[in-house]
């Protein structure tokens, strides 16, 4: 029993000697904080940035038609869901509201995009300087985005200069590819609008058949808007849009 008793407060001194290393060793470093490694790399952060600012804001652009601030819209929930064609009028085929959608949708994701890499790029001056490195680089950054097949392309012009301990690195234009359908689904969107607009009709079914990477259901909602839900499915990512045309008053037909 006095063995057993022994032992235990031999790892109670232990733990307690543990701690107390952990301890002396935080107030030492002044507390848990973020440091710039002699290695750090600002192409990398800026990458790391534009990836993150490119995956959340195309996660919300595409569940409401393909922009963060819709101009038209219907409400599902607290979601606004752009019309892309719409017709107010009864029997009338609807009007493209977006005959350039793909270049409307890559022109609302670098506004959205840009300003994300300001926010990122102003942190990242502060905690160079606190690391007192001497930062120069352009006020505002000229950021591009691009949509391709598969990928979103952002080119981020920086012109940055870092210096320290006679030191000195340029990072002129960063160029990150992420990897998403945006493109394909904006092409697919287009294809649904043109049909609707000339035949009041798409052919989701038809559609799917021939382009298995896309599974596109739609919704028919009162007033005759229609709620389209195109999922690329090798990404298992879904871009919605509203269409309204062709409408039949109730009562009637």
């Amino acid at each position: 029993m006095k063995n057993t008793k022994g032992q235990i407060a031999i790892f109670v001194i232990a733990a307690v000697i543990i701690v107390a290393m952990i301890v002396l060793v935080l107030i030492a470093r002044g507390g848990p904080s973020f440091t710039l490694p002699e290695s750090f790399n600002p192409e990398q952060y800026v990458s790391t940035c534009v990836r993150e600012a490119v995956n959340e804001e195309t996660a919300l652009m595409v569940k409401q038609g393909g922009f963060v601030e819709p101009r038209d819209y219907m409400l599902r929930g607290t979601t606004r869901i752009a019309y892309l064609c719409k017709n107010i009028n009864y029997y009338e085929p609807c009007v493209n509201q977006y005959p350039r959608y793909v270049e409307a949708v890559r022109v609302e994701l670098e506004k959205q995009v840009k300003g994300r890499v300001n926010e990122c790029l102003a942190a990242l001056d502060a905690e160079l300087e606190r690391q007192q490195y001497t930062v120069n680089r352009a006020l505002e950054p000229k950021i591009n985005v691009e949509l391709e097949q598969d990928s979103v392309v952002v080119e981020s012009s920086v012109m940055m200069t870092l210096s320290k301990g006679g030191k000195t690195q340029r990072f002129d234009t960063i160029t990150t590819r992420v990897r998403e359908p945006l493109y394909n689904l904006a092409i697919v969107a287009s294809e649904i609008v043109r049909q609707e607009a000339e035949f009041c009709y798409f052919s989701n079914d038809g559609f799917s058949l021939i382009y298995p990477e896309f599974d596109i259901r739609r919704e028919v909602l009162q007033e005759g808007t229609k709620l389209y839900t195109i999922k690329h499915v090798p990404n298992d990512m879904s871009l919605v849009i509203a269409v309204r045309g062709c409408v039949i008053p109730q009562g009637i037909g």
